[in-house]
């Protein structure tokens, strides 16, 4: 049986039972669609297509199948880089207002 893409995950077989175990003291950060969640750990299709497995306890903030994530590690807890509560989602270009655009049509 074939199944759809969800979200970020590409198409095709991804074999949760050969992933590496991610580094907890690493300085850098793991890139890539999270595959699966389950009570113990994440799932993460890596940057060089090799699924990383993080261990679920370490985060405070759980990713979603699907969802492209940036996680890293500090002081051996597992962060999500690309979520922050300070973080104010970007709404594009702010439009000029009616009366702006009025103007600007006026003078051309």
């Amino acid at each position: 049986m074939e199944s759809e893409p969800q979200g970020m995950n590409p198409r095709g077989i991804h074999r949760l039972d050969t992933a590496r175990d991610a580094d907890p003291n690493t300085k850098g950060e793991y890139r890539g669609a999270v595959l699966h969640v389950d009570k113990a750990n994440i799932y993460q299709l890596g940057t060089d297509s090799q699924v990383v497995r993080h261990d679920r306890d370490r985060f405070k903030e759980t990713p979603h199948a699907g969802e492209g994530a940036r996680i890293g590690y500090d002081n051996g807890r597992g962060v999500m880089l690309n979520r922050s509560a300070e973080t104010i989602p970007n709404r594009g270009t702010p439009m000029p207002t009616t009366h702006a655009r009025g103007t600007q049509e006026r003078e051309r």
